[in-house]
């Protein structure tokens, strides 16, 4: 949330903490990308089988779960308006191709988190529109949550090597005041 008089912007931090004695429920969200995109994650990183009912499909959506899917996201069930799906808690595993994100930022910073709880090498890859967005100058949370990552891009591809460490948590600051969507 930003506030402040006009012309300048204050910041407000919000501090997270893991829970400690798990969590549970259930929640009916309207049908929107956004939703879909959290649903997606939150079922990545629970241990226990997860219904997600009217999928919102988008591109980006298809893209974040094709990299879910990467991470060890198991499709247990999937027909028209319910997906059944099974996530890996903190055991992501990356797998040999890169994670393929087109040109959503949203889903590189995202895949790029992810890739710091795995113990593997994860590289991230972004089409050519991804140079003009401010992303590789936001990635600086991965060594806040305890990875480390190079940038191996080449004229056609925004990519960046994530080498993770399984580290669970941590402390950074993300400034919001920058968005990818201007």
């Amino acid at each position: 949330m930003m506030t402040g008089k006009e012309g300048s912007a204050t910041m407000r931090l919000v501090e997270i903490h893991p829970a400690r004695r798990g969590i549970g429920g259930t929640g009916r969200l309207p049908y929107s990308k956004p939703h879909m995109q959290r649903a997606i994650l939150l079922s990545l990183l629970t241990n226990a089988p997860s219904i997600i009912v009217n999928p919102a499909w988008s591109s980006e959506a298809e893209k974040l779960f094709t990299a879910a899917r990467q991470f060890g996201l198991d499709v247990l069930h999937d027909e028209a308006g319910k997906l059944i799906v099974s996530g890996v808690g903190r055991s992501l595993r990356a797998g040999r191709a890169p994670v393929p994100v087109a040109g959503s930022a949203f889903n590189f910073r995202t895949l790029a988190a992810l890739a710091c709880l795995s113990s593997h090498e994860t590289v991230i890859e972004g089409d050519t529109s991804m140079f003009a967005r401010p992303v590789r100058e936001h990635m600086g949370f991965i060594g806040d949550l305890g990875g480390r990552f190079e940038d191996v891009s080449d004229s056609r591809r925004l990519r960046v090597r994530i080498h993770g460490s399984r580290r669970l948590g941590g402390r950074t600051t993300v400034d919001t005041r920058h968005s990818s969507q201007c």
